[in-house]
């Protein structure tokens, strides 16, 4: 064991000074004393001290197992050290008090032969691991332009010592004395690896410059898939119905894709109607296999809607066309949308359930028949008790479709005449029983709160059941002819009651009052009533041919004839009134 204290040339105790043992890891800074303290095995040392960033080095002094060296150094002013062995004790044997005259002028309580443990028990210092003397490196990084570069990551190889530069493009680290390979890396610049040697108390200084990293992207072929053969039509879109799939929705259904496209409105998200470049919801057309598809009338909010007519499961090809359509497909005003169902070629299926509802599809195919049906139905009772308005919310709606092919021919080679069957059902239920609302709003320094209470319900169904027929004849490859047929039998029917009354007040935001949080002052109240026993039933038949020849590779000439007969029996009762003078 080594003890001792440094003074400097006053005979005042140093703190913070570095004492090593060389060559070991020991080390440890002088306390507010001047007292130091390292233990280690038997032999011969070189005692490091370290000041003001100056290194003296004692002369070597020998460490035995049974004794303790009591060592008394004063730094000069000169940088130079005068050491003194004042003692070698035994183990457990305490130093002896004497008074010396070179020490004179230093306080008695920093004279180590004079501390006596009762007063002053002996400190031991604390002794962390470090590494012998190290060489440094710094220097600066630059471009060829001989600019400076930031953030160029530097690292000393075969060691964990690494840094990066600042914004002058210096860097610096330490290590001890070897022979290193000093890494440079940059994401715009050429790696760079440079052999360097440190040896102990040297720095080695360089400038080091870095190359652009210049890289040949390989080659790229795109490829197109388009068809010259298929007329290309102004505004037309050609849709994957299995992106609906991959949409985030509540209900994974196929006008969200919609939505997606320039010009295409949605009022929200629980809605599947849309509006295209500022048109009604109601100027969409919608074609399935050419049979034309028609949605519930009387539906008022996008809560009350049940899941769009288009199964994703069971289409194969959709086209949109926001504008500039051609004749055949009718005269709404905004927007078409023509749906191809499959013709499957094996049998397949596939079944959906989550906590909003569930799907399921089957497919089948045989020589001269295909068949193909989905159902589905959601339930949004979950996703509807997170509005605003608490209450009862018992929403069911389901939907079953089918699409059969059948092969007139028998001869699946040719197929020259085929009947294709288009049935829908779809069953749309809403019922709500509102009990309350509450809304705050308002800044800190004056907020206020709405409380909204209800009675009675609301009970909305809606009923609607499709069918279409569609012979396909081929006289020719260039002459083709279709038969559509369809019927759409609709019943709608709204009834509500509901009595509404609101209470609107200051809200007391003074956190520390007994009333917090609380209405302070009152300042309206009002109350609303709601009646309707609205019922619509509407039936629509269509009849039409359409009728294609094939002059050549480019051009074709269509032509048809259609009939339409509606009828529609609405049936509106309906009334509400609202009083905020508390007459009601």
């Amino acid at each position: 064991m080594v003890k001792g204290v440094v003074y400097n040339g006053a005979q005042t105790a140093l703190d913070d000074v570095y004492v090593l043992l060389g060559g070991t890891r020991l080390h440890t800074l002088t306390d507010s004393d001047g007292l130091f303290q390292l233990v280690d095995t038997p032999g011969n040392y070189d005692i490091v001290f370290s000041y003001q960033e100056r290194t003296n080095i004692l002369q070597q002094v020998s460490l035995s197992e049974t004794d303790t060296l009591l060592l008394k150094v004063i730094l000069l002013p000169n940088g130079k050290i005068a050491s003194q062995v004042v003692a070698e004790l035994e183990v457990g044997e305490e130093p002896v008090v004497e008074e010396r005259p070179d020490v004179k002028s230093a306080p008695p309580d920093r004279r180590l032969p004079q501390k006596p443990p009762e007063t002053k028990p002996e400190r031991q210092a604390d002794i962390v691991a470090v590494e012998e003397i190290a060489g440094t490196i710094k220097g600066v990084i630059q471009d060829s332009l001989q600019q400076t570069l930031s953030d160029v990551y530097v690292l000393l190889g075969n060691t964990q010592r690494h840094t990066a530069t600042d914004s002058s493009g210096f860097f610096q680290l330490t290590a001890p004395p070897g022979t290193y390979d000093l890494v440079l890396s940059h994401l715009e610049y050429t790696n760079v690896v440079q052999q360097v040697t440190l040896t102990r108390d040297d720095t080695v200084q360089t400038i080091i410059t870095l190359r652009p990293d210049v890289r040949m992207l390989e080659q790229v072929e795109i490829v197109s898939t388009y068809d010259e053969s298929v007329r290309t039509e102004a505004g037309l879109v050609k849709l994957d119905p299995q992106t609906a799939q991959n949409i985030p929705s509540a209900f994974n259904d196929f006008n969200r894709v919609l939505a997606t496209l320039p010009g295409v409105v949605s009022n929200n998200e629980l809605s599947s109607t849309y509006s295209v470049r500022g048109g009604n919801y109601d100027e969409n057309l919608v074609y399935v296999n050419n049979i034309p598809i028609y949605r519930p009338f009387l539906i008022r909010a996008g809560q009350q809607e049940g899941l769009s007519f288009i199964n994703p499961d069971l289409v194969s090809d959709v086209a949109f066309s926001s504008g500039g359509w051609q004749a055949k497909y009718g005269d709404k005003l905004s927007s078409s949308l023509n749906v191809e169902y499959k013709q499957p070629e094996r049998r397949r299926a596939s079944v959906r359930v989550g906590l909003l509802g569930g799907a399921a599809h089957i497919e089948e195919a045989t020589r001269n028949v295909t068949f193909i049906a989905g159902v589905r139905h959601k339930s949004a009772q979950y996703l509807l008790n997170t509005l605003d308005v608490d209450g009862q919310y018992l929403p069911r709606f389901t939907d079953v479709q089918s699409y059969l092919t059948v092969d007139l021919d028998g001869d699946p080679d040719q197929k020259k005449t085929e009947l294709g069957v288009l049935l829908a059902y779809a069953n749309n239920r809403y019922l709500v029983r509102p009990e309350s609302r509450t809304t705050t709003f308002g800044t800190f320094q004056q907020s206020f709160r709405l409380f909204v209470g209800y009675g009675g319900q609301e009970e909305l169904t809606y009923t609607t059941g499709q069918a279409g027929l569609i012979l396909d004849h081929r006289f020719t490859d260039r002459w083709r002819t279709q038969w559509i047929a369809s019927g759409v039998s609709t019943r709608e029917r709204e009834y509500f009651d509901q009595l509404s009354a609101y209470e609107l007040c200051n809200v007391n935001i003074n956190p520390g009052g007994n009333n917090a949080n609380e209405c302070a002052v009152q300042v309206g109240i009002g109350a609303n009533y709601a009646y309707a026993r609205n019922k619509l039933v509407a039936s629509i038949f269509n009849a039409e041919n359409r009728t294609t020849y094939l002059l050549n590779g480019q051009n074709t000439v269509e032509f048809g004839v259609g009939v339409s007969v509606e009828r529609i029996d609405d049936q509106i009762d309906e009334y509400s009134f609202s009083d905020s003078a508390d007459f009601v």
